[in-house]
């Protein structure tokens, strides 16, 4: 997969991330939406667990797998599990009814 260089990184990341990882990206939107439907609410840590991003990718692409937000609802934030985030906040969502 490409690199994203860093001066591309502005307000169109998230288009970004999805032209440059849109294999990983489609596959961790699979996973998402699975784990969604057996635990209810899920975080980028869960994705993390079960379909970790590649290895040149920017966190930041995490983003792009709760897009688009219309699928998508915040309900909370807790403190990252993951011992590289140091306990910073993560968004939790829930798939929103069809």
């Amino acid at each position: 997969m490409t690199e994203i260089p860093a001066h591309h990184y502005s307000n169109n990341v998230l288009e970004l991330h999805e032209e440059h990882h849109t294999d990983w990206i489609e596959k961790a939107r699979a996973v998402a939406r699975q784990l969604a439907v057996t635990k209810g609410a899920i975080s980028s840590d869960d994705i993390w667990e079960h379909c970790p991003p590649p290895p040149n990718a920017d966190p930041g692409v995490m983003g792009a797998v709760f897009y688009p937000r219309s699928d998508w609802e915040r309900v909370d934030y807790r403190p990252s599990i993951r011992r590289t985030s140091h306990g910073r906040p993560v968004a939790i969502w829930t798939l929103k009814a069809p």
